[in-house]
């Protein structure tokens, strides 16, 4: 209940800059990775749900694992899962697919920003990386996207998440709904 309370509270907060995205991509697989490291970004935090793969999936679709090899070399050891649903399974198929490249974080769910300040603080220790350089990667609003306003820290927003409804129909279908509301708030009220 604290979680949905918080979260109603922050999204009219920040609705303003809801409206407003550092990047806006169709799928992860269209973020252009050497593009981002011309706009200096140095670590990216990617939700998993709806961005790496449909909804309760264990691995990436078969083009994100593609991408993610990619990006592994320019964020080296910058690459952090942050999930709402971060199930044990999934961490061990990155940990072996991506040989540890890739970390999970486990915090509060989004949008409380606990998981980023943890992220940010290790980074900050380590590489002495600014807020400015990291890039959060969600197809939610109200969670990833507003989690990152919440921490200041830029954001991209994936607007056609993958869902498959042959597998999960109903979970799927909440979540497209959610995310029309979302995107209705925002852009309509």
């Amino acid at each position: 209940m604290y979680n949905f309370i918080f979260t109603i509270i922050k999204f009219f907060q920040y609705r303003s800059l809801l409206k407003s995205q550092e990047f806006v991509v169709d799928k992860i697989v269209s973020l252009d990775l050497n593009k981002l490291k011309q706009e200096n970004i140095a670590a990216l935090i990617l939700d998993f749900d709806g961005v790496l793969s449909s909804e309760g999936e264990i691995s990436p679709v078969p083009e994100v694992i593609e991408w993610l090899d990619k990006a592994i070399p320019l964020f080296s050891k910058k690459i952090f899962i942050l999930s709402n649903n971060p199930l044990l399974e999934r961490k061990q198929f990155f940990d072996k697919y991506f040989n540890n490249q890739i970390e999970f974080i486990v915090a509060r769910p989004k949008p409380d920003p606990e998981g980023i300040m943890t992220i940010f603080n290790n980074l900050q220790l380590l590489e002495h990386i600014k807020k400015s350089q990291i890039l959060l990667v969600d197809d939610r609003l109200a969670t990833g996207i507003l989690a990152a306003k919440i921490f200041g820290i830029a954001s991209c927003l994936v607007k056609r998440p993958y869902v498959n409804l042959k597998r999960r129909l109903f979970e799927e279908l909440f979540f497209m709904f959610i995310r029309k509301i979302e995107r209705l708030l925002v852009w309509h009220l």
